[in-house]
């Protein structure tokens, strides 16, 4: 026979989770979490649209598949499994969010069926002894002082999480000349306030934006190579769009940026912000100094793409930092990403700065033809000393 379990003993098993190592720089899973039991203790049965309210507020349109909250619960799931192999390891209460679910289980230990059992055991002795091997290889590192990671350290070797921002596109429905409603996108519009500059301009315009955006090849290109560099350093990263980004979002975490300059918002107030020789103007990033006034635009000639991109690692806070990898060009980000997630390419770029402890402010160009790199080259570099 199943022993009941009683709200105040669910109530103080969340409070536990909540204040552990595991969850404490995860406010948006603590927030789901504290949701989804409260609606549970309600004896309210929730689905995806509920809890997407819930989380996004006006942010979140119920007609659109879009997987957000598919994506923060298959998180939480995982940061649950993870709690349960360390701090909650001798909990007495355990709860369980089947997959494919939103709905939350609470089960008593001595209830779980033994395979589940055998497998946190066997899954803990093996993180147990794999952080083992960890603390082991750290403590080397730091004894030798080989911060083989450059301007990744900070990303790897503290406790800030990461966000990587993904810039994208604003569409517009506009009415077509056979009268039907199309989407269409203007390179040169990203924001409302653009669009209305333009619909002043050209009251003949039927512009309105659409409830979606759409992203270029270079956004899963790019995110394919970090996710196998921050694997390879036992780190994960979240992700989300610049159109869904707020400050809230980075408060204590590092940040990586993939995307065009031209497509920016609130990420715009962060980047080069501690630049003194570079500035954007569109396609044009400009190179001042005392002696000249370099401009470097994006072109095409004989069919051979060359695109200037431009990789910025600056601080956010004094404990976190940002990577910035931006081009309005697919071919250049690609190519930056797939190059600063290379430790060989890393030692060498490297060795022309004066020191390993620097931020700097890095223009590359790349060449080639569709979106296949045929020559990369370092172009200008701003090296900024850190401060205490």
């Amino acid at each position: 026979m199943k022993n009941p379990v009683y709200a105040s003993d669910i109530k103080q098993a969340l409070d536990k989770i909540c204040r552990s190592e595991t969850f404490a720089k995860s406010p948006r899973n603590i927030r789901l979490l504290n949701f989804i039991v409260e609606q549970s203790i309600n004896e309210v049965f929730i689905k995806e649209q509920v809890i997407g309210i819930e989380l996004f507020k006006n942010k979140y349109d119920s007609s659109q598949n879009d997987g957000k909250v598919r994506v923060y619960m298959f998180n939480l799931r995982k940061k649950l499994i993870e709690y349960y192999l360390k701090e909650g390891k001798n909990d007495t209460l355990v709860f369980e969010i089947a997959k494919g679910q939103y709905n939350i289980n609470f089960i008593p230990r001595n209830e779980l069926p033994k395979s589940k059992r055998f497998k946190s055991k066997i899954a803990y002795s093996s993180i147990a002894l794999f952080t083992a091997i960890i603390t082991l290889s750290v403590s080397y590192w730091l004894f030798t002082g080989n911060k083989n990671n450059y301007c990744w350290n900070s990303f790897f070797n503290s406790n800030a999480q990461t966000t990587c921002i993904i810039s994208d596109h604003k569409i517009f429905s506009s009415r077509l000349n056979d009268g039907s409603i199309g989407f269409v996108r203007n390179t040169n519009i990203n924001d409302e306030r653009q669009l209305n500059a333009l619909l002043l301009k050209n009251q003949h315009l039927d512009y309105r934006l659409a409830d979606f955006t759409f992203i270029t090849k270079m956004a899963p290109l790019a995110i394919k190579e970090l996710s196998s560099w921050f694997i390879s350093h036992d780190k994960d990263f979240s992700v989300l769009l610049e159109s869904e980004f707020s400050y809230e979002d980075i408060r204590h975490q590092n940040l990586v940026f993939i995307g065009q300059s031209k497509t920016m918002d609130k990420t715009r107030s962060l980047f080069l912000r501690n630049s003194k020789v570079f500035s954007i103007n569109i396609d044009t990033i400009t190179y001042t100094n005392s002696n000249e006034s370099i401009k470097y635009t994006n072109s095409i000639i004989k069919g051979k793409r060359l695109d200037y991109t431009i990789v910025s690692f600056a601080p956010l806070d004094k404990n976190t930092n940002a990577l910035f990898f931006s081009s309005n060009n697919d071919i250049g980000v690609i190519t930056t990403v797939k190059n600063f997630t290379n430790k060989e390419w890393l030692d060498e770029f490297y060795a022309t700065l004066p020191n390993r402890d620097v931020y700097f402010n890095a223009l590359f160009m790349v060449s080639g033809v569709g979106r296949t790199e045929l020559d990369f080259k370092l172009v200008q570099i701003e090296v900024l000393e850190k401060t205490d």
